[in-house]
């Protein structure tokens, strides 16, 4: 089954709306974004932990660097991508 297949489907949407416009996303997709696993590990339920190696996967191969890597990268991206 493909990765794509496997997660969520709102999580496209909110990766895709913060790619694209800085629009927020759920907790869960900021601390992986932001590169924190103790945060995402925190936050996921048990369907996203068992998903978490397929969900970096897909950030890693799917998004812009500048976005993701830190919270100061994620937040950089949501201040100047907001509105784009």
């Amino acid at each position: 089954m493909s990765t794509m297949l496997k997660l969520k489907p709102r999580h496209f949407i909110e990766i895709e709306r913060f790619v694209e416009e800085g629009i927020p996303m759920s907790h869960y997709l900021q601390a992986l974004f932001a590169n924190d696993l103790l945060g995402a590990v925190s936050r996921g339920d048990d369907e996203m932990m068992s998903l978490l190696r397929e969900y970096i996967r897909y950030i890693s191969n799917n998004t812009p660097p500048d976005c993701r890597g830190s919270w100061d990268a994620v937040k950089e991206w949501r201040g100047t991508n907001v509105g784009r």
